[in-house]
């Protein structure tokens, strides 16, 4: 019997959520130009010479997976969103913004950290305790020098806050006897859902375009798009393009 394929309709969102355009499709758009001369193999985590077309289908399966995570948190948001605080049963409640949080902490900590670890970036200090974050994050940018020293700090102060909130309420949170909170406000609560989902997503876009500029090297440049420039249909908020000299006009060449 011949193979029969099959429509399906995977989601009813698209490129007009920040979140989708500035994640999932932002990274699509990046793969086809980061370098080739280093690949990691996803089995052995070895420096293995890159064959391009099977580093870009890896690391697109890997982009993916994280869209699909992110989109599933994204449709427990509107659930939330939508019953603004009067939902039907307190089961229903907990369900949904254990949905959000779960999703959320499986985008970050697990399909993201795999994305940047295949492009050659192991951020698991991340995910760390305090005591070693901060000699890991110090040898990461020791190693790594083009990528700014700020985005440590951006992390340290991520992890003080919504990134323990998010963790603490996946690992603990529905056994506590206690109301998880997070900034004085209920993590059961649309303000808290929003501000996470929001600070989520906006940390892996800054740590992938801070590292992404760095594989790209000294020819290609990420250019930011002023707010105001952004398409609707698809506000992305980085392009890719080329580095040109402001005196002579010219591209300058890769060094």
């Amino acid at each position: 019997m011949a193979f029969q394929p099959q429509l399906k309709k995977i989601a009813d969102f698209g490129t007009n959520e920040p979140w989708f355009s500035r994640t999932e499709m932002t990274m699509l758009e990046f793969l086809p130009y980061i370098r080739t001369d280093k690949h990691v193999d996803l089995v052995t985590s070895k420096d293995i010479p890159a064959d391009f077309d099977k580093k870009k289908e890896a690391l697109t399966g890997r982009v993916m997976a994280l869209g699909e995570e992110l989109g599933q948190a994204f449709i427990s948001l509107r659930h939330i969103r939508a019953a603004n605080g009067m939902f039907p049963t307190h089961l229903e409640m907990v369900k949904a913004y254990r949905d959000l949080y779960s999703h959320l902490w499986v985008a970050y900590k697990d399909r993201f950290q795999k994305l940047m670890k295949d492009l050659g970036y192991d951020i698991g200090f991340v995910f760390q305790s305090d005591e070693a974050f901060d000699a890991k994050a110090a040898e990461f940018t020791k190693a790594r020098p083009d990528i700014h020293s700020e985005l440590m700090d951006r992390i340290k102060d991520d992890k003080l806050g919504w990134h323990t909130a998010l963790r603490l309420f996946r690992d603990e949170g529905e056994h506590s006897t206690n109301e998880p909170t997070f900034e004085g406000h209920p993590m059961q609560g649309l303000r808290s859902a929003e501000v996470i989902f929001s600070n989520t997503w906006h940390a892996m876009e800054d740590i992938f375009i801070c590292c992404m500029q760095e594989e790209f090297g000294k020819q290609l440049t990420i250019f930011e798009i002023p707010k105001e420039d952004r398409d609707r249909a698809n506000p992305k908020k980085y392009v890719v393009g080329l580095t040109v000299d402001t005196e002579t006009g010219e591209v300058k060449s890769r060094t």
